[in-house]
């Protein structure tokens, strides 16, 4: 009845892998031992657990500063995009933002994004083609 019980605990466990936010591989060991009255006897089994990395949801905000309503000569109209820390800790995520500028009739970008694009760690990619990318390369 004993053994019935154990094996009946064992049918309940459950295992949980952390810390969150990681993508590190682990193991589950099990050490199985019988004990006679003149021996005992210990099998170790060793299971690996692979971790597929999951993506946190980004937060963003995108806010729009002075008039977005512009005479088509006559300049830019400023705009904010933040977006949001990931929960993501040991740094197995990476956050890239990509803009799209709408084309014109002929198939050309409509307009081009400008600022800031010399930041340490950021990588900035414009593809010529109303595209850009903005990636973190640093940790």
């Amino acid at each position: 009845e004993a053994e019935k019980d154990i094996r009946d605990t064992l049918a309940t466990f459950a295992g949980a892998v952390g810390p969150e936010h990681t993508d590190s591989n682990g193991f589950i060991n099990v050490l199985v031992t019988t004990l006679d009255v003149n021996s005992t006897l210990d099998n170790t089994f060793q299971h690996p657990i692979i971790i597929q990395g999951v993506a946190d949801t980004p937060s963003i905000s995108v806010a729009f500063f002075g008039n977005t309503t512009i005479c088509e000569d006559e300049g830019d109209f400023n705009l904010n995009v933040s977006v949001g820390k990931s929960p993501d800790d040991d740094n197995s995520e990476t956050l890239s933002i990509f803009l799209r500028v709408s084309l014109s009739q002929n198939g050309n970008p409509a307009g081009v994004i400008i600022g800031t694009q010399d930041v340490s760690e950021v990588d900035f990619v414009d593809d010529d083609s109303g595209k850009y990318t903005v990636t973190a390369s640093g940790d």
